[in-house]
């Protein structure tokens, strides 16, 4: 099985109440050809990466991105010694999981990532995940440009003895800019939302990029497109595929977005086995050229 250039969000995953369907997602998102893990301490009210250490210890080809700097607030830490009621009353009354995706949106609480503070996390995701080495360590909605001294030779330590392999920032457009990644030769990982809009960071070519929200920022907002008929036409030309639905047009998004920078993978969060493969099946094959990514995507933002 070829690798896609996709990941795994596990923020997503944890929102599915039962145990056994969240592994059976994780197997079929593997199966698939995910091979990218995404998950940080403070998913699942802080389970998150313990559910996916379970995955992980079956398989050794794939790669797990965990973060620092967002930890499980109060309220998630006291939800979760009854997560095994609520999610089973979640099973039993569908209508609470609105409810409890608010929540848990709302549970996480930022903390400062000193030096102590980011050994300490990095030691216990190791042991939630089951792993020796952590792929890849982000911030978590943390500018680089934060970082004490102190803290910076800390994670070039991590680097350095092995515990973790590569280094980097996560967070939206701002996070980024504010991070100075031109002046960070330890970040070497970049990930971002997607919201289709051109946009420059950095000068670096040296670095691995993530994209995020391609679907919850976009799909919906540029569903008026399948009713413009020439614009439908041009994207059908330039994607060689049909727009004509709604899955149609989740494809071409993940696709523009895979296909926006050299090997960058996009990260899906579903509980939804057939939009994983709507996914995969977008990203099957050859990415298109740059110049007709690049026109499709302001046919799409701009309507020209």
């Amino acid at each position: 099985m070829t690798a896609l250039p996709l990941g795994m969000g596990v923020a997503t995953l944890m929102r599915e109440p039962s145990a056994r369907q969240r592994r059976r997602l994780l197997d079929h998102a593997y199966e698939l050809g995910y091979r990218h893990f995404d998950v940080a301490p403070v998913y699942g009210l802080g389970a998150g990466e313990t559910e996916l250490g379970k995955f992980v210890a079956g398989h050794s080809d794939v790669v797990v991105t965990t973060k620092v700097g967002l930890a499980p607030g109060r309220g998630a830490r006291l939800v979760s010694h009854v997560q095994g009621p609520l999610r089973a009353a979640l099973r039993t009354f569908p209508a609470l999981r609105a409810v409890a995706k608010n929540r848990s949106s709302a549970a996480a609480t930022s903390v400062e990532v000193t030096a102590d503070a980011m050994m300490s996390s990095v030691q216990q995701s190791l042991e939630r995940l089951r792993v020796d080495a952590i792929d890849r360590l982000l911030l978590h909605e943390v500018p680089a440009t934060d970082l004490s001294e102190a803290a910076l030779r800390a994670a070039e330590n991590l680097v350095e003895r092995g515990a973790v392999r590569r280094f980097g920032v996560s967070g939206p457009p701002e996070v980024i800019r504010a991070s100075d990644v031109d002046n960070h030769d330890l970040v070497t990982v970049v990930q971002t939302s997607d919201s289709l809009a051109p946009s420059t960071y950095f000068s670096r070519r040296d670095v691995a990029w993530v994209h995020y929200g391609v679907l919850s920022m976009n799909l919906h907002r540029l569903a008026p497109v399948l009713d413009d008929r020439p614009r439908q036409e041009s994207l059908e030309q330039l994607l060689d595929r049909p727009l004509r639905s709604l899955e149609h047009l989740a494809g071409a998004l993940v696709l523009l977005s895979a296909a926006a920078r050299p090997g960058a993978t996009v990260l899906v969060g579903t509980t939804s086995e057939a939009h994983l493969a709507t996914a995969a099946q977008a990203v099957e094959g050859a990415l298109p050229e740059a110049e007709a990514v690049a026109r499709a995507r302001r046919i799409l933002t701009d309507g020209r």
